[in-house]
């Protein structure tokens, strides 16, 4: 019996054949010799109408006849001309090598495929292709094999309920209505796919959507990916991926979501990433990538998502940025060794909503190109040399901020109580800075009314004086820091 998540055998489905065809214990024996000619009359037409049905399973728009000069019943002759052929795709060495995907898939197609399809079909090497996918990432042992090398199209290895609880399709699917036998989804996340992703993947020509995120892919991404001009959204994040991202990305032309997040990919980008001029998301943190900020990145005008952060990037942000970067929503470039001083052309980027900035080399002051960032919500700039003065006036237009972490840098003046009239502001950090002393080390006496400061963090810094009891307006704080500053007197009770 095969359990949930494995394909039935040959062995198995002929076995289910013939249990069907069984017939009756209580026939009488009357009946022997009609019996038997019944027998032999239901295998002849059963033999019929199951070669009818398997030319019929794989498309209903199919049209391939069976030639038995390709192949026919000589698995040999077969094996020859799919060898042939596929020898035009794939390297001979890995086709002929014992135990290689292409190997495993190629004798899957001439001894094992229930279709066997002919050689000179359309969709041989589509087939081939995902056969290869499926082998090369350890099909065998994926938590959902959605029917994959199973009856009939490749349209229909999928899974409707991939996702336990959501009507998600999962695995292979032909969603082009003017190619409806091609396929152009590729969906399996968290699947426990394992290996290196084959240079066949990029056979699948048709391909608008990969997603296999979540898994535990290694090795490097083929430069046959330059083929899948029609991939739109690419997400390979959470693997284990390594070496470089070649020019071959520049070929994926239609690209509007990239996602290589969490690998171990290095190099500098390349600057034909700058062909993708459809981008929209662009996601490489939490990899190894360093060089500069390619300026090839001006031609991708169309982005709102910008994740470069947790490399090791260096230079400065490109000063053009307030041209391309004009839609951008969220930036980060977190964690990096990026320096110099904000560009004049931040102040462009006037539809950000979260920017981070933080643990890198910033200099200088960043209020005058922040100011102009009114539908910022996040903010973070933490862990950089920014010379500010506060004064009352700072960022006081940045009214939707509900996160702002300027921590461990070298800011001056006071301590910016202005901003917690802001409505939404709930996290509140200037730790670590050269904030009071002289005239600006005392707080204020009246601490504004907020119902939403969650955590305020001022240590570290030269605050002196008497703690102020209107302190105690800040209702819903649950974390409040004022250690290691020159302040007297004990906290308000209430």
């Amino acid at each position: 019996m095969m359990n949930d998540h494995s394909l039935p055998t040959v062995d198995e489905i002929r076995s289910d054949v013939a249990l069907h065809n069984k017939h009756s214990t209580k026939q009488k024996w009357v009946w022997i010799g009609l019996a038997g000619f019944v027998c032999v009359f239901t295998l002849v037409i059963g033999l019929s109408v199951g070669m009818s049905n398997k030319n019929n399973s794989y498309s209903k728009n199919d049209n391939y006849k069976n030639d038995n000069s390709i192949g026919g019943d000589d698995e040999y002759d077969r094996y020859q001309a799919s060898l042939e052929l596929l020898s035009k795709h794939s390297d001979v060495a890995d086709l002929k090598r014992s135990g290689s995907p292409q190997q495993q898939a190629l004798n899957w197609m001439v001894n094992e495929d229930f279709e066997k399809i002919p050689t000179d079909h359309p969709l041989f090497v589509q087939r081939y292709a995902l056969a290869t996918l499926y082998y090369a990432l350890g099909g065998p042992k994926w938590t959902k094999r959605c029917r994959w090398l199973g009856f009939g199209s490749e349209c229909l290895w999928n899974d409707e309920e991939y996702m336990e609880n959501q009507n998600i399709l999962g695995g292979a699917a032909c969603r082009d209505k003017d190619s409806p036998d091609e396929v152009t989804w590729l969906m399996l996340p968290s699947n426990r796919m394992e290996g290196t992703i084959p240079p066949e993947l990029g056979l699948l020509t048709k391909l608008n959507f990969l997603l296999f995120i979540g898994n535990r892919i290694h090795g490097e991404l083929p430069s046959s990916l330059e083929a899948l001009t029609d991939v739109g959204y690419f997400d390979v994040g959470y693997n284990d991926i390594q070496g470089t991202l070649g020019s071959w990305i520049g070929g994926m032309t239609s690209l509007h979501t990239l996602d290589l997040a969490n690998n171990r990919m290095q190099g500098e980008i390349p600057t034909e990433i700058g062909m993708c001029s459809n981008m929209l998301t662009m996601v490489m943190e939490n990899n190894e990538f360093w060089g500069k900020i390619p300026t090839a990145m001006a031609s991708m005008k169309a982005l709102t998502n910008l994740r470069l952060g947790f490399n090791s990037l260096t230079g400065q942000i490109p000063s053009d940025i307030g041209v391309w970067g004009k839609k951008l929503k969220y930036l980060r470039l977190s964690d990096n060794k990026l320096e110099g001083k904000i560009p004049i052309g931040m102040s462009k980027l006037d539809k950000l909503k979260t920017l981070y900035l933080d643990d890198n080399k910033f200099t200088g002051k960043m209020a005058p190109q922040m100011s102009f960032l009114t539908n910022l919500e996040k903010l973070f700039l933490e862990n950089n040399k920014f010379e500010d003065k506060i004064t009352e006036s700072f960022l006081q237009d940045l009214v939707h901020l509900k996160y702002f972490d300027v921590s461990n840098n070298l800011l001056q003046g006071e301590f910016p109580v202005h901003l917690l009239d802001h409505p939404r502001m709930e996290v509140l950090d200037v730790n670590n800075n050269d904030l009071g002393g002289g005239t600006d080390g005392f707080l204020p006496d009246g601490f504004p009314k907020s119902t939403s400061l969650k955590y305020l963090s001022m240590q570290n810094n030269f605050f002196e004086g008497t703690i102020p009891t209107t302190i105690s307006n800040l209702e819903k704080l649950t974390h409040l820091d004022m250690s290691s500053n020159r302040l007297d007197g004990t906290m308000p009770s209430e």
